[in-house]
């Protein structure tokens, strides 16, 4: 239609040429379709495809498109202009008009404004363009500057564009933003001391424990935390954290409190008995109880693995951990079948007692109405087990429960299970959860 605003986002355009003729010079194609010519600037590690014929990325791809082409556009503004004005400026005089030319809705809410700003400005800065980095340091100047608020309130803003380790968007996962989140933990710091408040500085520290075991992995578990804030060793911070988190749900970071170094923090855990960091897979954490017996005793990895290791319920010991890891890491020869546990996973303590897993019962049951060959196992007592089915009303066509020791070294095609099969001694090639659908 006459007068339409051009939009290139509009699906009829696929590349260059089929933009209108006064539009064209203004984009580039890429492949799969155009982007602006400012977008490719700096491409770096992620070409971003702005707008195309079709959606490779996904819809969150696209968006990060957007907000990016909001910076190039105003690249000038945003580099020259907008630092000198958020830091002379009020808040609202300084940070709306910034949060307006990245693409931000003016809220009135500065501090989700703040953290929005930051996340839009760490992905530039962390995978584009370097040139971004004086912004972003004087948004993260405003929200240490951000008094207004409870210690509670300002930690839960803090915490989120850390907790994005790992997928472009967190403090840590570059060496300029990490410089940049240095000033806000210690910030975040001098805060708790004042207020004697937890507020949310667990969430802050996880991600900077995480950060520093995945950068050690296991080849240099001597070697020094590779970032750790020295106001973390400040003497009242680490009381106020140790007294009020609870071992059960944070020990991990009193762990981290208290050592320099990989070897030190897993030393504290094994010692503790508390479980190894949740981002190891199964292989991963005998990987690592293997090479920690080349550092601590025999003695502390055995009795670390008596106490906290208990696969299908049972006791087991490290040597039978790692001949099951052995097994599984061998296992080639696949076998059909939809493989169910028993012990908390057919079963389950309900408040009326033990009793069926009714959903998934309801799931074999359609799955085996199509043909699927279901097979019922444990590591406990099979024929036990197997009277205990029948009377919770169990359909005999999966009956009879069947022993997991003539699965070892196989790789089965789907197992439902609580249990990771690298514990059990073989594979599997979907593993589902309990409560996970089937379908």
């Amino acid at each position: 239609m006459e007068g339409e605003k051009f939009d290139p986002s509009n699906p009829k355009y696929k590349k260059v040429e089929d933009l209108p003729v006064a539009e064209q010079d203004k984009f580039t194609d890429v492949e799969g379709g155009f982007v602006q010519k400012t977008a490719t600037d700096k491409p770096g590690k992620h070409p971003r495809k702005i707008y195309a014929s079709d959606n490779t990325y996904g819809t969150s791809r696209e968006e990060e498109a957007r907000e990016f082409n909001y910076y190039v556009t105003n690249k000038d503004f945003l580099i020259n202009e907008a630092p000198k004005l958020i830091q002379d400026e009020d808040f609202y005089k300084g940070i709306v008009p910034v949060a307006e030319k990245l693409g931000v809705k003016e809220r009135d809410d500065i501090l989700s404004t703040l953290e929005s700003l930051s996340r839009i400005l760490l992905k530039i800065t962390n995978e584009f363009d370097e040139d971004a980095l004086p912004i972003l340091k004087a948004v993260t100047n405003s929200l240490i500057q951000f008094k207004d608020v409870s210690y509670q309130v300002w930690s839960h803003t803090v915490c989120h564009p850390i907790e994005t380790y790992g997928r472009r968007t967190s403090f840590l996962d570059t060496p300029q933003s990490r410089e940049v989140l240095t000033e806000l933990v210690d910030e975040s710091v001098k805060r708790q001391k004042e207020v004697l408040d937890l507020g949310c500085s667990d969430r802050i520290l996880s991600p900077i424990v995480t950060y520093n075991l995945v950068e050690a992995g296991l080849d240099n578990l001597e070697a020094p935390f590779r970032y750790k804030p020295e106001s973390l060793g400040d003497s009242k911070y680490v009381a106020i954290l140790k007294n009020g988190l609870g071992d059960e749900y944070s020990y991990n970071i009193k762990a981290f409190l208290d050592s320099n170094s990989p070897l030190e923090y897993y030393r504290l855990i094994l010692e503790k008995g508390s479980e190894l960091p949740s981002f190891l897979t199964p292989e991963r954490q005998i990987e690592l109880l293997q090479s920690l017996e080349k550092h601590l005793t025999r003695e502390i990895v055995d009795d670390y693995v008596r106490r906290v290791y208990h696969p299908n319920g049972k006791d087991t010991t490290y040597a039978e951990l790692l001949q099951s890891l052995k097994e599984s890491r061998e296992a080639h020869e696949v076998i059909k079948g939809v493989y169910v546990d028993v012990e908390d996973t057919l079963i389950q303590q309900n408040y009326n007692g033990r009793g069926l897993n009714e959903s998934l019962v309801e799931g074999l049951n359609k799955l085996a109405d199509e043909g699927r060959d279901i097979i019922i196992f444990t590591g406990g007592d099979a024929e036990v087990l197997g009277e205990e089915l029948k009377r919770l009303g169990l359909p005999e066509r999966f009956l009879p429960v069947r022993s997991k020791k003539d699965y070892r070294g196989k790789v089965l095609e789907v197992l439902v299970d609580d249990t990771p099969p690298e514990y059990q001694g073989f594979k599997t090639l979907k593993l589902l959860h309990p409560d996970d659908s089937l379908f």
